[in-house]
């Protein structure tokens, strides 16, 4: 799945440094190359459909149990209107958190896919992030849905520090 998300990032880097298709014939054979790759990588990455991903509402801890009862949006369905579903967990979770549930196992996909509020559409989004700058400053994430950016000084600190602890 890694080579063919490798592609498509290289043929997207080529285009947007100006290495675009100089006729039909190439511009044809770059979109069939692409369309290869992306095709490819679906595939590969099908089997995320046998895990349920969540949204966070509410967490209570039942001490007597030691578990956890958790209200969570199940993100499988349409968006805004996800699924209220609830479940016992043996883990904690945070609320307002996006996890992939494992086998009963949660595991937290921040930073890599988060709910922010959007200025511009006046509404929650699932975001994905873009960009963080290597210093300070928020990252850039941007909506799946309406592709809109909105930045978050929060994510950004996350963000860097995943490749600080390399």
């Amino acid at each position: 799945m890694l080579q063919s998300l490798n592609a498509l990032r290289d043929e997207r880097n080529r285009s947007a440094h100006g290495d675009i298709p100089q006729s039909l014939p190439e511009c044809a054979l770059r979109a069939a190359e692409a369309g290869h790759q992306l095709e490819a990588a679906v595939t590969e990455a099908a089997f995320l459909t046998d895990f349920p991903w969540l949204l966070i509402r509410s967490t209570n801890y039942r001490p007597g149990r030691r578990t956890f009862e958790v209200t969570a949006s199940l993100t499988m369905g349409g968006h805004p209107d996800f699924d209220l579903r609830r479940f016992v967990l043996t883990q904690p979770v945070g609320t307002d958190l996006f996890y992939l549930l494992d086998h009963g196992a949660p595991i937290l996909l921040s930073p890599f896919v988060t709910s922010r509020f959007c200025p511009t559409c006046r509404n929650l989004e699932v975001c994905y992030p873009v960009h963080a700058d290597s210093g300070t400053g928020p990252a850039t994430m941007r909506s799946f849905e309406r592709g809109h950016d909105i930045e978050d000084l929060q994510l950004g600190d996350e963000i860097r520090n995943l490749t600080d602890s390399r």
